[in-house]
């Protein structure tokens, strides 16, 4: 009998296999046709990405979470599109305006931080929706700033709205399986994104038009301050529906308070998440990494505007116009990104996925040396948005990668790359802020140092740090993944490295199984082609002891029959 048990539990023959593939199947099956419009593997996650669709749960979260991130974009960056006006009414130094863009990127990372274990404690609906509604009311105090000290506080509190992205990713993450979520999240976040381009090309006009009504009586600088409230009104009503919207959940199977109530999943430890994301090194090389992409967009949309307007004389409109093409191009080429990473990933794995990310963020940061050094109106908007597409696609390519480092703490891990990756940009608008204090010849020769300096950093940062991202089943850029690979709870397979995350107590009272079916979920997507054999022996070797015994007294029960 002892050996009877070892040999279904342990090294699950043939026919254990067959049947737990046989069940698997069956459920997917049922499952699909029974609860979801779409099917889903067996954490119910979509398998498929229809992006025309928004039945519920699935693409209801995902319009959800994108137009509560493209929101937030809209009003964090509606103020500098309207730059070149509002520095003149207010009378804003370079200074004022450096120290602003660094708060508000400041304010972003550090809620992207704190966001993330919320994410995992209280679910995403619950944080994008809380983070939308309290930081419009800074968005509709910027309209009636009057000087640069209230002007920068305002900035810095509206770009704390940005960490909705955290939420958002955190949210699609959730709801799409493995082998589509590259090409998901980054369509969520690239056309949030869009908010930045949207800001920069409509702003100008609704200043014109708000002008246009009354010529005689409206000026300009104070039809900037009317326009203004058209962002706010937008974010809190996104913020409501995230909240009521019918079909709007957390995961598949429900909202986080109704799945904990009844007992259908564990009441999250966030304490523990936070200690297993920030231990794990690769949370903070991607972070940085991603830095060089994310803090390069965030620097660009706040820059770009004023530095067509200053360094080729073009009106405000044609300005805002030019730059919105940068972050207009978020429409594909972030999911781009992310469809090129999957694609990857089928064919050659993790590694696959490493590899786009390395060429395409390289790529970038020679364009911004290139654009930095032009000097004519045509090659620099044509560098300008060759750039803004490998940019766009590099952050597509990086969460193809960061909802693999650890499925325990996606929020922590999301979020600190996210967190990290503004303060690169924090970094490099303290350059802008530092060589501006040292009051160059012109303002056109610093914007085009400090454009070369963070188009070297970007090389340089994902030359160095990229390669060294390591994962134990699937390898690096430069290292293959080891030859022989099996489900036996050791570190070197998925299995062992999910639930590594998890403490023996944990792992005894079940709290790890989830993980451990995303495991066995992503050893088909992450493995090299050669190495994929998904089995049922993956499904009986990620049970508890404890359930093992509980089995083993099931099928005695049997026999006596």
């Amino acid at each position: 009998r002892a050996y009877r048990r070892l040999s279904l539990v342990r090294q699950a023959d043939k026919h254990v296999q067959e049947k737990a593939k046989q069940k698997v199947e069956r459920d997917k099956e049922s499952s699909s046709a029974a609860k979801f419009r779409v099917p889903v593997d067996v954490q119910h996650m979509s398998l498929v990405f229809r992006v025309w669709r928004s039945d519920a749960p699935h693409h209801r979260a995902f319009w959800l979470a994108t137009l509560g991130y493209f929101s937030s974009f809209f009003s964090t960056f509606a103020v500098a599109a309207l730059l070149p006006i509002t520095r003149d009414a207010l009378n804003l130094t370079d200074v004022d305006i450096n120290t602003a863009n660094v708060a508000s990127v400041v304010g972003t990372a550090v809620m992207c931080t704190f966001l993330g274990p919320v994410c995992d404690q209280f679910g995403p609906r619950l944080s994008m929706a809380s983070l939308l509604l309290i930081t419009a009311p800074a968005s509709f105090a910027m309209a009636c700033t009057t000087n640069s000290a209230t002007f920068i506080v305002c900035r810095c509190i509206t770009g704390i709205s940005l960490a909705v992205v955290v939420g958002s990713t955190f949210w699609t993450s959730s709801m799409f399986s493995s082998c589509i979520v590259a090409l998901v999240n980054a369509t969520t976040a690239g056309w949030g994104n869009l908010g930045g381009g949207v800001s920069n090309f409509l702003m100008p006009f609704v200043e014109q038009g708000i002008v246009a009504i009354s010529p005689s009586t409206i000026t300009q600088y104070t039809a900037w301050r009317v326009a203004l409230f058209l962002p706010p009104v937008f974010q809190c009503l996104m913020g409501v529906l995230i909240l009521v919207l019918p079909g709007s959940q957390d995961l598949p199977d429900g909202t986080y308070h109704h799945l904990i109530t009844t007992g259908a999943k564990h009441r999250p430890n966030s304490l523990a998440a936070m200690r297993r994301g920030w231990q794990n090194y690769r949370t903070w090389l991607l972070a940085i990494v991603f830095g060089m992409s994310f803090g390069v967009e965030l620097t660009i949309s706040n820059v770009i505007a004023p530095y067509f307007y200053d360094a080729f004389g073009l009106s405000l409109a044609k300005a805002g116009v030019v730059g919105s093409s940068f972050g207009l191009l978020n429409i594909f080429a972030r999911s781009l990104g992310g469809f090129l990473s999957d694609q990857s990933a089928t064919r050659f794995g993790m590694r696959g996925r490493l590899w786009t990310l390395y060429l395409m963020q390289i790529s970038a940061g020679c364009l911004m040396i290139a654009f930095s050094r032009c000097t004519a109106l045509s090659p620099a908007i044509g560098l300008l948005m060759t750039m803004a597409l490998f940019v766009h696609t590099s952050k597509g390519a990086m969460f193809g990668i960061v909802p693999f480092v650890s499925k325990r703490a996606l929020g922590v891990v999301g979020g600190t790359v996210l967190g990290v990756g503004a303060l690169g940009s924090v970094v490099q608008q303290g350059i802008f802020l530092a060589i501006s204090a040292l009051a160059p010849p012109t303002v056109v020769s610093t914007d085009r140092l400090c454009l070369l300096i963070v188009g070297m950093m970007m090389v340089t940062v994902t030359l160095v740090l990229l390669p060294l991202v390591h994962f134990p089943a699937w390898g690096s850029l430069f290292q293959s993944a080891p030859s022989q690979l099996t489900f036996d709870r050791s570190l070197t397979d998925e299995i062992g490295y999910y639930i590594s995350d998890y403490d023996e107590d944990e792992v005894r009272r079940g709290v790890h199984l989830e993980v451990a079916a995303f495991a066995v979920t992503s050893a088909e997507t992450e493995r090299h082609p050669s190495q994929r054999s998904m089995s049922g022996a993956s499904l009986v070797d990620v049970k508890t002891d404890h359930e093992d015994e509980d089995d083993d007294e099931e099928e005695e029960e049997e026999d006596d029959d």
